[in-house]
């Protein structure tokens, strides 16, 4: 795969290494969160994987 792509791994906000943060995000919030992600990153497209939160 590395040969073709790029793995970028983002914490949702107040886990792993992010900061801490008083709410639970909206979903527009967390795409908010991608695109920087991305932008930063230099990337303009993804194949997204999601894992369970586990929560309501």
């Amino acid at each position: 795969m590395a040969s073709f792509s790029r793995l970028i791994f983002l914490d949702r906000g107040g886990t792993g290494l992010s900061d801490a943060v008083a709410d639970l995000s909206t979903l527009e919030q967390r795409m908010d969160d991608v695109r920087a992600v991305m932008d930063a990153a230099g990337s303009e497209r993804a194949a997204v994987l999601s894992i369970s939160e586990g929560g309501p």
